[in-house]
C-alpha cells in the first residue's frame, strides 16, 4: 500500500491534546505531521480536478497554497516546492496533495515517511477527507470537557498577538456546546467511514501512560513504538516543530506533560460550573469513562 495516499489525520475538540499528539507522532523516525494547514480542503473545490498539469495551473495552485492560512509556517521555498511537484508528477489533486507533504517531509530528512496532519477544523470534514484519500486514518483524542472548559475560561483572560490567536467560546454553556456538538460530529463521520482505520483515546491516559497510548497508534499504522516520541518537548526546543506564532497559547508543548494538571478542574471550576458540564454532557462523560 503506497504511504502517499495514506495520510493520518489527527483530530479532536479544541484544546483536547491534538498538539501534544501531533508534537508525539511526528517525533517518529517513520512519520511526519507538519503544523497544521487546512489547505487540502480549501483548494480542492478550485484544484479537485487536477490531471496532472505542471505548467501554468501548478503555477496557479502554488500561488494559492501560499496564500493559504497558516502554511507559510512550513518554511517551504516556492521554487523548492516547484520543482519538487514538477518531479513527483502527481495525476490526481490527491497525489498533488501528498506531494506538498512529501516535499516538508523530504526536508526534514524523511523522504519515506509516513505523512499527515493535525487540525481541529478537520473534525468537520472527515467525510471529505476520506472521499479524498479512502485509506486514510483518523486519530481521536479526547479530552474531559471539565478540564476543556477550564482551559477555555484560561484562554479568554489572556491577551495574544498572534494572528492565529484561537477564538474559543469564553462561556462555560457555550463551551461545552461546542465539545458535545465536536464529539458527535467525529463519531457520525466514523460510523460512515471504516472504523477499522481510526482509533480513539484520551488525553488523561496519553499523559499517564504516553507508551501504551503511543503503541495502539503505532499499531494502526502498522509501526513499531519509538521511545524519541516521548522526547517530543526537547526537540520542539531544539527546532520548533511547533511555529512560534502558536506559543502564546502552545507553551506547555516545550516541557513534559503534567500529570497534576488532569484533574485540575476539581480546584478552577465551581462546584455550579462542574455540574453545568456535566449535566449538559452526560452521555458523551460516560461513553469515555469519564465520571
Amino acid at each position: 500500500m503506497s504511504m502517499v495516499e495514506t495520510p493520518i489525520f489527527v483530530i479532536g475538540s479544541p484544546r483536547s491534546g491534538t498538539t501534544l499528539l501531533r508534537l508525539m507522532l511526528t517525533c517518529h523516525p517513520e512519520i511526519v505531521i507538519p503544523p497544521e494547514s487546512g489547505f487540502a480542503l480549501w483548494l480542492c473545490d478550485r484544484f479537485g480536478n487536477w490531471d496532472g498539469d505542471t505548467g501554468s495551473e501548478l503555477d496557479s495552485f502554488l500561488n494559492q497554497l501560499y496564500r493559504t492560512r497558516k502554511f507559510e509556517t512550513w518554511g517551504l521555498e516556492f521554487d523548492e516546492l516547484s520543482h519538487f511537484i514538477q518531479s513527483a508528477k502527481p495525476r490526481t489533486y490527491a497525489r498533488l496533495v501528498a506531494s506538498v507533504y512529501r516535499c516538508y517531509a523530504t526536508l526534514q530528512g524523511k523522504p519515506q515517511a509516513m505523512w499527515g496532519d493535525k487540525n481541529n477544523y478537520y473534525l468537520h470534514h472527515i467525510d471529505q477527507l476520506h472521499a479524498l484519500f479512502p485509506d486514510a486514518y483518523f486519530v481521536h483524542i479526547v479530552r474531559d470537557p471539565r478540564s476543556i472548559v477550564c482551559s477555555y475560561i484560561e484562554l479568554a483572560q489572556r491577551e495574544m498577538t498572534s494572528l492565529y490567536a484561537p477564538k474559543l467560546p469564553r462561556t462555560v454553556e457555550k463551551a461545552i456546546q461546542v465539545w458535545v456538538e465536536d464529539i458527535h460530529t467525529i463519531l457520525g463521520s466514523f460510523e460512515r467511514i471504516n472504523w477499522r482505520r481510526t482509533v480513539e483515546l484520551r488525553f488523561e491516559d496519553l499523559v499517564n501512560d504516553p507508551r501504551s497510548n503511543l503503541s495502539r497508534v503505532c499499531n494502526l499504522l502498522g509501526v513499531t513504538f519509538e521511545p524519541a516520541m516521548l522526547d517530543y518537548y526537547k526537540r520542539n526546543r531544539d527546532v520548533e516543530l511547533e511555529p512560534p506564532e502558536f506559543m502564546q497559547w502552545k507553551e506547555r508543548t516545550l516541557e513534559p506533560p503534567q500529570r497534576d494538571r488532569i484533574s485540575r478542574f476539581h480546584e478552577d471550576l465551581t462546584a455550579e460550573q462542574r455540574m453545568l458540564v456535566e449535566e449538559n454532557a452526560i452521555s458523551e462523560m460516560k461513553r469515555y469513562g469519564y465520571q
